[in-house]
């Protein structure tokens, strides 16, 4: 949450629930309800599969493409249903890394896959998805190596 919302608006908003439950006995609806309402933002499709469902975190390098030029199509699969960050290192062969990100604010309009089209000034090692802060039920489909 953190993540997607940034470290000032969070902050900002656990401390504006704070304030508004201070001393009180707050449910777990009203976290959900005083963020939706700080935030003048529907949360819900957030909180829904964290909070409601039985879900899991499970994404997956689902291809990874490279031409002669250097560019790179790869796609990562959404294959649980609980929407986590996505946190793509990519390892060059001289051992300098890129890392591509984007939030669990992705996978709100109910997108399964993430792609990304680029072209890398230098050949590509490996691919790994994710990072150990990132949850993820299954990271056997989370790395990519060049000639594998």
């Amino acid at each position: 949450m953190r993540d997607m919302l940034g470290q000032e608006k969070f902050k900002a908003t656990l401390q504006e629930y704070m304030a508004r439950w201070n001393g009180k006995h707050p449910m777990p609806y009203d976290f959900f309800f005083s963020f939706n309402d700080a935030l003048k933002e529907d949360l819900s499709w957030y909180w829904k599969p964290w909070f409601f469902e039985k879900g899991y975190p499970d994404l997956a390098l689902s291809e990874v493409a490279i031409d002669k030029k250097g560019k790179a199509k790869i796609v990562v699969t959404q294959k649980g249903s609980l929407p986590i960050p996505i946190r793509l290192i990519v390892l060059f062969t001289d051992n300098s890394t890129e890392e591509i990100n984007e939030t669990a604010r992705y996978w709100k309009n109910g997108a399964k896959t993430f792609e990304v089209e680029k072209k890398f000034s230098k050949p590509i090692q490996k691919i790994t998805l994710s990072g150990l802060m990132i949850p993820d039920v299954n990271r056997k489909d989370n790395v990519w190596e060049a000639g594998k």
